[in-house]
């Protein structure tokens, strides 16, 4: 008896080493609390996406002025942070359950917030240097960055990082390779998608849009190169859940922003500008005009 117990513990062993402990092979996660956040980011994601979308095709955009942007850009990004901090019983009853630095929804939004903030703030700098982007709307600015884009990268995030996070578990057992391959087609896919739909706001525009959705998308690739993995790792399997806070979660966003970082700046000194008119700088992300907003 005493043997097969043994077994059985030697086997449970190899089985967290191997896998981090998740037993889930489905879609959704196998730990409570991130299983119904990513339920709810589904639900969330699909309001915002038939919002955003339904003001891009009526063009009722042509009719804001900034404070209409920031509000927009409101809509857009605070209600999954709201929610998790002061209604999580809307997300679910396990994460109504914990205090908030331990929910999931918080710590998944603490994560989106600093990787999401730090890609506006910096990296927009490099389309503007190197893919020769550049954003037109009458909207507040910060370091040169419309607020209002701030604000609709925290969604837009959440669904990447849900979806991705969705597809990596259920296709983790198919080996290494094959992941991590993955993830640099879903990298790719997802930074040339979203080039391709917002085709039709005519405030995001770009000197050549063929060269950036073929070229360009590899360099906006990079950030998901790095945070689709690293994301997906947070409160993933029960055996390290318990390890995961919010201070966690910040300081790995953080880690991840450096990585990209450093990638997007190889670009810009191996491969530099990919269109005449774009003008790389020594360091692209400092704004010219200098002002806060």
């Amino acid at each position: 008896m005493s043997s097969v117990k043994k077994t059985k513990t030697s086997l449970m062993t190899k089985r967290v080493a191997a896998g981090g402990g998740s037993s889930s092979s489905g879609w959704f996660a196998s730990t409570p609390a991130k299983r119904e956040t990513e339920i709810f980011y589904v639900k969330y994601s699909v309001c915002w996406v038939l919002f955003f979308s339904a003001i891009v095709v009526t063009e009722v955009y042509e009719q804001f002025d900034r404070w209409w942007y920031a509000a927009v850009g409101a809509v857009l990004m605070f209600p999954p942070i709201l929610i998790s901090l002061f209604a999580p019983s809307w997300i679910g009853p396990v994460e109504a359950s914990r205090p908030w630095h331990a929910r999931f929804s918080v710590q998944s939004n603490a994560w989106i917030f600093v990787f999401s903030f730090i890609g506006n703030y910096f990296w927009t700098h490099y389309f503007y240097s190197l893919l020769g982007a550049k954003y037109t709307m009458d909207a507040h600015r910060l370091n040169d960055v419309p607020v209002f884009l701030i604000a609709c990268t925290h969604a837009y995030f959440i669904l990447y990082h849900t979806l991705s996070t969705m597809l990596l578990r259920k296709t983790r057992s198919l080996g290494l390779v094959f992941w991590w391959a993955l993830i640099l087609v879903m990298s790719y896919v997802t930074a040339y998608m979203e080039t391709w739909t917002i085709e039709r706001f005519p405030y995001y525009s770009f000197i050549d849009r063929d060269a950036m959705y073929i070229v360009g998308s590899m360099c906006y690739a990079l950030y998901f190169v790095v945070s689709f993995p690293m994301y997906y790792r947070i409160a993933e399997n029960k055996a390290d859940e318990v390890h995961w806070t919010t201070g966690r979660a910040t300081v790995d966003a953080f880690g991840a922003a450096m990585i990209v970082t450093l990638l997007l700046d190889f670009w810009r000194l191996w491969i530099g500008k990919i269109v005449d008119g774009a003008v790389p700088s020594q360091v692209p992300f400092i704004s010219p005009t200098g002002t806060l907003f």
